[in-house]
């Protein structure tokens, strides 16, 4: 697979997976406000896309004719430029899918999650 099957192998695979599980934005949007509950701080789309290429260089850095890997991380640094050029690589607030604020997780529970639930001593 020469750098021209690897991109275009790439498009194809961010169309079949739009088809599947919709617009990537919505994706690392719900990612981003995964991460930032389970951080407890606010992590952009961007970053997500970021640490998700650092995973695949990790990877790659282990098995290096795997070449699927490289398909991904070029799939990541796009998504990470388009989050750049659309400004969202900073942090923002949490949401949840709702639009309602998302706080970090305290004694069991979110803002948009209800109320908590008991904690294990």
């Amino acid at each position: 697979m020469d750098f021209g099957d690897i991109l275009r192998t790439s498009a194809q695979v961010i169309t079949q997976r739009k088809a599947s599980y919709g617009p990537p934005t919505e994706g690392f949007e719900r990612a981003a406000v995964i991460a930032s509950t389970v951080l407890d701080k606010s992590v952009s789309p961007y970053e997500v896309a970021m640490i998700l290429h650092a995973v695949k260089l990790s990877r790659i850095s282990t098995s290096p004719k795997y070449l699927d890997n490289y398909v991904d991380a070029v799939s990541y640094l796009a998504f990470a430029g388009d989050f750049a050029d659309a400004g969202s690589e900073r942090p923002r607030d949490s949401k949840a899918p709702d639009g309602r604020p998302v706080a970090p997780i305290r004694d069991g529970a979110t803002e948009a999650s209800g109320p908590a639930r008991p904690t294990a001593p």
